[in-house]
């Protein structure tokens, strides 16, 4: 088999989302990929490496989707819409003891998840909120700095699982009350009437399966894992 260090990613990418962290071995990561152990570890020094570098793959492909959504988007809350399914795309893909296990057994790389969080969503969202109040959409007397800031904060809280346990919250339905709450605090009449507009064709966020479509068609290059 032409082993390369994608199809490791992208193998080990699937097995986390779809089993959890904790559960997955790196013997599981080469029988997945029909290789040894041995020539698994010619790529990766150990599952915390193999970890490590999934995570930095997936932030990569998050910040180019945020630059092609950004540039597709036709305003600035198009463009919250279009962060956010792509967001509640991921959400769905992944089990919930992913983030569990991340924070609990590799607290050091859920703190790298945190910074890099927290640069590539404040820079995105702050960018955002100064495009609405240019386009008249958010009001102009809010601090795009602290906006963004309590945005991207309050985003992380949605998947800690000491605020919001998995067993009793679903992380899309807390996505989408996140991001009503941010629209109508910010957005002037004209905003919260663009907004509505998304709003009453979506009877419920959880399945808005065709904006997220559309979003996805934006973005050919994107590999989704998907469930079996």
């Amino acid at each position: 088999m032409d082993i390369t260090k994608e199809k490791i990613l992208c193998s080990a990418t699937q097995l986390f989302f779809r089993i959890g962290i904790k559960s997955i071995t790196m013997d599981d990561v080469a029988r997945d990929l029909g290789i040894s152990k041995k020539t698994l570890y010619i790529y990766v020094n150990n599952k915390k490496d193999l970890l490590h570098q999934v995570i930095e793959l997936q932030i990569e492909k998050e910040v180019e989707a945020a630059k092609l959504i950004h540039q597709k988007s036709g305003n600035a809350i198009d463009e919250v819409m279009g962060f956010a399914t792509y967001s509640v795309e991921m959400l769905k893909q992944f089990s919930p003891t992913v983030l569990y296990d991340l924070q609990k057994f590799y607290p050091d790389l859920w703190s790298l998840v945190d910074q890099l969080q927290n640069k590539h969503h404040y820079i995105a969202h702050k960018m955002n909120i100064e495009r609405g109040i240019r386009e008249g959409l958010y009001r102009n007397d809010i601090h795009p700095e602290v906006i963004a800031k309590l945005f991207v904060s309050k985003s992380l809280c949605i998947v800690d699982e000491h605020i919001f346990p998995s067993k009793s919250f679903s992380n899309v339905s807390l996505l989408r009350e996140h991001v009503m709450y941010h629209l109508r605090g910010i957005c002037t009449p004209k905003g919260i009437e663009v907004f509505q507009n998304y709003v009453n064709t979506l009877e419920d966020w959880s399945d808005a399966s065709h904006i997220t479509q559309a979003w996805l068609n934006l973005m050919p290059d994107q590999k989704f894992v998907k469930q079996n």
